[in-house]
């Protein structure tokens, strides 16, 4: 077969996906083409995929870990003549190469090239179901705040279809939808999807679409006597600002030696408990050395945490719906610990309970990486999937 495949260029977690998706296609005789834009193609480039360039469709804003809805809506203004120029090019692409499949990674340009092309379209997605940010209710303003709902309740209602609809037409377009995470009730993303029948009759579970699952890295070099914690901020830039929460809090744990890795790091140092890296050449192998791993709520870095099996402190965007709720779901499920990005000063209590816990945690993890590995596979499972439905319909 020859299959076009996209991913979308918000944090490299989509970007992840598609690689390990071209490399279970390739390994079966297939040819891949990757679409994608900015850092996310740059990574499809140097991972040696075969490339095509494309535009962005949404853009996510925020400051100091706290993801801002309204100014990712105001900033995506551009977004129907971007989706209009992603089709155009895609749609040509896909008819210039001759595909047999399409598979799109979150962007609604490729699943509508790919279905007006009458070609066999998969969207592959975490969260089928938008839903909008919660608001605090405190102490002595839980009136106010009350009030301020009843009134907000009709634009808040605005807001989310405005939101929702965008997101929800992917999938009339897709002839299936392809859930990259574990079968039920081992969910991550379980709350994030819709409960429609339409919608669960073409929605399939894949297990974790990473290239993890076909096989662990070796371990990095990293030689200790304490517990080693390896801090990731992911491909954010409104999470800038908290680098200097996280080192504040990792200096009152001498107990612990950090590695605190991203492109937030200016200059690479080792001060007291604490590695700063600018840049790892691979995060895999680092997070392989660990014992405990911090890291941000997206989907994709949840699961890399459970294929490596380390259990994790979990810091969602405050105000992010979607990783708020992954956050949760790792913590209800017993494969990590949330913690809210507006209290990293109690990183030590927490650490402390996920090392107290660690073996319960270790449990569970290995158990579902174990599926990953078998007959949770994402990637291959995907692969079949596209090939038993072009085959199908070869007559």
């Amino acid at each position: 077969m020859k299959v076009f495949v996209s991913a979308c260029g918000e944090g490299l977690g989509h970007t992840a996906r598609v690689l390990a998706l071209r490399k279970a296609l390739e390994r079966a005789g297939h040819e891949t083409v990757l679409a994608g834009y900015g850092p996310s193609l740059e990574v499809m480039r140097k991972a040696g995929a075969k490339t095509f360039e494309t535009f962005p469709e949404v853009k996510m804003k925020g400051k100091g870990g706290r993801f801002n809805l309204v100014s990712s809506i105001l900033r995506s203004y551009d977004t129907p003549l971007d989706l209009m120029r992603s089709y155009m090019r895609e749609r040509w692409k896909i008819g210039q190469m001759r595909a047999d499949a399409v598979v799109s990674d979150s962007r609604l340009s490729t699943v509508i090239a790919g279905s007006i092309a009458g070609l066999p379209t998969f969207y592959v997605t975490n969260q089928s179901e938008f839903q909008l940010p919660r608001l605090p209710v405190v102490g002595s303003r839980r009136l106010r705040v009350l009030r301020i709902l009843s009134k907000a309740q009709l634009p808040a209602e605005a807001v989310r279809r405005m939101v929702d609809m965008p997101l929800s037409v992917p999938y009339s377009f897709s002839d299936q939808v392809l859930i990259p995470d574990f079968t039920p009730p081992n969910t991550i993303c379980l709350p994030l999807l819709s409960k429609d029948l339409e919608m669960k009759k073409k929605t399939f579970f894949m297990g974790p679409m990473n290239e993890l699952c076909f096989g662990r890295p070796k371990p990095a070099k990293w030689s200790s006597r304490k517990a080693k914690v390896l801090v990731t901020f992911g491909g954010q830039q409104f999470r800038a600002g908290l680098l200097g929460d996280v080192v504040k809090a990792a200096k009152k744990m001498p107990e612990f030696e950090f590695m605190i890795a991203g492109m937030f790091v200016k200059t690479d140092a080792d001060v007291g408990n604490l590695r700063l890296r600018k840049f790892l050449p691979e995060v895999a192998p680092y997070a392989a050395a660990a014992d405990f791993l911090v890291i941000p709520a997206g989907h994709s870095s949840i699961m890399e945490a459970i294929l490596l099996e380390k259990p994790a402190i979990i810091v969602p965007d405050k105000g992010q719906p979607e990783q708020e709720s992954n956050a949760r779901m790792c913590h209800e499920l017993g494969l990590g610990r949330m913690l809210p990005v507006d209290r990293l000063n109690e990183l030590n209590g927490a650490l402390e309970k996920l090392k107290t816990e660690e073996e319960k945690h270790r449990a569970k993890l290995r158990r579902l990486a174990d599926a990953a590995r078998s007959s949770d596979n994402g990637a291959l499972n995907a692969v079949r999937m596209v090939e038993e439905f072009v085959e199908r319909i070869r007559y």
